[in-house]
């Protein structure tokens, strides 16, 4: 086979056997100088953003980082996988092995001192590079052993700290899942406390022989990194314990800076304490699991927070345009009816007497979901109320007793719009309403009536209380709403005519159980 060499800056080299699989965003080889120097050439394809990062970061001279002895470029290299590319090309020293091949040679696990030293000179090397660089894809396979210290390698998704826009913060999702912090899976602003994360992922692994987080699908490590609080550390002094899991804090602003790893790492390094010292150490380990799980709900009360904001969005959205082919049609068949444009509150269309009103959307209540196993979520509410012309006495068909017939005011009837999941699966826009319980002895002069979703209405979905579920969950789709008008339509004729009167039957068939 025809001898491979390139010539760089600084001298021609060699190229021998590949090594590994593959090397980030590139490919790396063996290779001889003309002198005799072996090293490390790895190769970059040009023609992506992400391609020439490394190079930026050749210069970065920091302690315990793999240095870069030679760089150039290539018109053209036969990648394995893509084919024949122009290619950046940078040149390291070769390392003994890396992380990931010496923890899979020793069975998954070391011994704590071993473990320690490690992790001492990953975290001098972070503590060098904190003040201008975030590393992003801090794992095993980037630690390499290298004149008997372990050191940072492959930069292909480094960022300088201060960097905010451009070329620099792009590529925010990328990394490997097993060791991302939750900021990255949120496409969050990125500083060096994800390196401290990513730390602390290698460092549960190497004390405890396992991940913090196993998924397995991406999904499922997403959750874990995002929600999900790591195991506890089992057999391990408190000092460290308490330091995993300060770096595995959930929020950001939470984790130490990687001088205060390596100090704490210094300190652990010592003789074991003992006596009072030991039981102050694993009182502290006990604070920081407590602060840990108080910024895991944190950051998980955020997190719901803004995807209830981005649902929101879309139900706000989805309403105005059920609300203006009610309008219309209803408009459309009655012209000589008035519309009272109440901007952002909504509508109230009047004819002769009788006013039908639509109101805009609500964010719901959080009391909705602040108790245990709501029925379903719901994110918003709004309601459409009909109001006939004038008071009709009448028997109310819900409430009889011995005497006679009980006598009431008929004033109109409103339902409820919740845009909910009470059906499983997307949210969408439904219409309900609800009834008075029969139990009670006073019954409103509206109704079926619209009710907010807080605790009050969630107790309709649980117990006989005072609200009951009296119009069944009907979803409203606005390519689909001729069942929704025409419903409206005969309600605000009959109300016209003063013909509208207490339903004759409530709850309505299906109302029971039409959620999921």
């Amino acid at each position: 086979m025809k001898e491979k060499r390139v010539v760089l800056g600084a001298a021609g080299w060699l190229i021998g056997k590949r090594i590994g699989d593959s090397g980030g965003f590139g490919e790396v080889f063996e290779a001889t100088a003309e002198d005799g120097t072996s090293a490390a050439v790895k190769f970059i394809p040009q023609g992506r953003e992400v391609a020439g990062r490394e190079l930026l970061f050749a210069d970065v001279k920091a302690r315990n980082v793999v240095p870069v002895i030679d760089k150039g470029e290539v018109a053209e290299w036969q990648f394995t996988k893509g084919g024949p590319a122009a290619a950046w090309v940078i040149v390291m020293p070769l390392a003994e092995t890396s992380l990931e091949a010496h923890l899979k040679a020793a069975g998954g696990t070391v011994p704590l001192a071993e473990a320690i030293a490690i992790l001492l000179d990953i975290a001098l090397a972070l503590s060098n590079l904190a003040e201008g660089v975030v590393h992003r894809d801090l794992k095993p396979a980037n630690v390499l052993l290298l004149g008997g210290r372990w050191c940072l390698a492959d930069f292909g998704l480094a960022r300088y700290a201060d960097a905010t826009t451009g070329t620099m913060d792009t590529w925010k999702g990328a990394g490997t899942p097993w060791y991302q912090a939750p900021e990255v899976w949120n496409y969050d602003h990125q500083t060096v406390a994800i390196d401290v994360y990513s730390f602390g992922v290698i460092a549960f692994q190497l004390l405890s022989g396992n991940l913090p987080f196993l998924g397995p699908t991406r999904e499922d490590l997403r959750r874990q990194h995002v929600h999900e609080a790591p195991p506890g550390l089992q057999g391990v002094p408190p000092i460290l314990a308490a330091l995993v899991a300060e770096c595995l804090h959930k929020l950001p602003e939470l984790r130490q800076t990687p001088a205060e790893v390596l100090d704490l790492l210094t300190r652990a390094s010592g003789p074991a304490v003992e006596g009072g010292r030991a039981a102050l150490a694993a009182a502290n380990l006990a604070e920081v699991t407590q602060r840990a799980e108080q910024g895991r709900l944190s950051a998980q009360l955020d997190a719901e927070v803004e995807r209830r904001k981005q649902i929101l969005a879309v139900g706000e959205a989805e309403l105005p345009r059920i609300s203006e082919i009610l309008l219309r049609e209803i408009a459309h068949q009655a012209p000589a009816g008035r519309v009272q444009d109440l901007g952002q509150d909504g509508w109230i269309f009047t004819l002769g007497r009788a006013k039908l009103a639509f109101s805009s959307a609500r964010p719901a209540v959080y009391d909705w979901a602040r108790t245990s196993n709501p029925p379903f979520d719901v994110i918003a509410y709004a309601g459409v109320q009909l109001q006939v012309p004038d008071f009709h006495p009448g028997p109310h068909p819900a409430f009889t007793n011995p005497g006679g017939v009980g006598t009431y005011e008929y004033k109109g009837r409103s339902h409820s719009l919740w845009y909910c999941n009470a059906r499983g699966g997307r949210y969408r826009w439904f219409e309900t309403a609800f009834m008075s319980s029969p139990m009670i002895n006073q019954h409103p002069r509206t109704e079926p009536y619209a009710l907010r979703p807080d605790a009050g209405a969630r107790r309709a979905f649980e117990t006989t209380d005072l609200h009951q579920v009296a119009v069944p969950f009907r979803p409203l789709d606005a390519t689909d709403l001729d069942a929704f008008v025409d419903r409206w339509a005969t309600l605000l004729a009959a109300a016209y005519e003063g013909t509208l009167t207490f339903p004759s039957q409530l709850p309505e068939p299906g109302a029971d159980g039409s959620w999921k």
